[in-house]
């Protein structure tokens, strides 16, 4: 399955790597996911006293850590595609230790809001 551009095992491999990087603490685990010359525009900057917009990779993993240094046993999850009901889509939780995913919300599951 190709979803907009990326394969859905380069998608999981995606979010497996962002589960590794914000569980070790470090943003840079993920480096090679950002382009070199991203722009980080985020409303948390100014709670951190820094610019509103992070021109460049190395300061945007450089603001991500400092959000996050504080943070103790950072689970990951994700919205993805539905296994279950096309169209739809599950909240995932990442184990970066195991390397499984488990869905945590299955869109089965929800309820539509009238």
């Amino acid at each position: 399955m190709t979803m907009g551009g990326i394969s859905e095992d380069a998608l999981l491999a995606q979010e497996a790597c962002f589960a590794r990087a914000f569980e070790s603490g470090d943003p840079s685990v993920a480096r090679d996911l950002y382009q070199p010359d991203v722009v980080y525009v985020s409303p948390t900057v100014r709670l951190f006293d820094w610019p509103e917009r992070i021109d460049g990779a190395e300061g945007t993993l450089e603001f991500i850590a400092l959000t996050i240094r504080a943070c103790e046993a950072i689970r990951y999850a994700a919205v993805e595609p539905s296994s279950s009901v096309p169209g739809a889509r599950d909240i995932v939780e990442y184990d970066s230790a195991s390397g499984q995913r488990s869905v945590l919300v299955a869109a089965s599951a929800l309820t539509p809001l009238v």
